[in-house]
């Protein structure tokens, strides 16, 4: 027996009442505190890796981005600044949008507490990748589009407040959706539109030729 739906807007509003909003923010805190300080190498996934062979390659010679990576300043005169600003310039020459650089740069033996400390808006490390790109940019180098704009290493996590995640009520249900794709019984086609549809099956089971057929189809 269907029943009907009811607005329960009241009752969700009371739970998030309930909701300690002390302890939510010392969560954010947590969290935003995790999304600084040093890494390690197995922080980087091998997609990046494999984009930069000087520093991850291991059949490849120790090249000068390898040895500064790993803290050895003596090709820079031990200069470590020089060395923050060669390793960021490799970085962004081999394509890597702003926040990967500093993914990297915090994995590598340069990182130091300075990378984080606050030059007024900025953070030492974020006024560094700036210019680096920004020099880049001048030289006529071709860098990621999404370097573009303005440069941060000290990222945010935007949570958004516990009544924005409220469900909507519709009183009289939600539309009907539209299906599209092949007809797969009476009519009835296979695939919801404006959606993501996964196949999901055991091995061996031909749902790689279903899903030529449907190509095909």
């Amino acid at each position: 027996m269907n029943k009907p739906l009811i607005d329960g807007n009241q009752q969700i509003q009371s739970f998030l009442g309930l909701l300690n909003s002390n302890r939510i923010a010392a969560n954010t805190a947590r969290i935003l505190s995790q999304l600084n300080g040093p890494t390690g190498g197995s922080a980087i996934p091998m997609s990046m890796q494999m984009r930069l062979p000087e520093l991850f390659n291991p059949a490849l010679s120790a090249s000068k981005y390898q040895q500064i990576y790993t803290g050895n300043l003596s090709a820079f005169g031990n200069n470590h600044s020089v060395a923050d600003y060669a390793l960021v310039g490799y970085l962004a020459r081999r394509g890597l949008n702003s926040s990967e650089v500093d993914q990297v740069f915090r994995s590598s033996q340069l990182y130091r507490p300075k990378w984080d400390e606050r030059r007024g808006s900025s953070t030492y490390g974020g006024l560094t990748i700036e210019s680096i790109f920004k020099n880049l940019s001048q030289e006529g180098v071709k860098l990621n589009p999404q370097t573009m704009g303005s440069v941060s290493t000290s990222p945010v996590l935007k949570l958004q407040p516990p009544n924005s995640y409220k469900p909507t009520f519709i009183p009289n249900g939600m539309p009907s959706r539209r299906f599209i794709g092949p007809s797969i019984s009476k009519g009835m086609r296979l695939f919801p539109a404006n959606a993501l549809s996964t196949l999901v099956a055991l091995g061996a089971m031909g749902n790689t030729s279903l899903l030529i057929s449907i190509a095909a189809h």
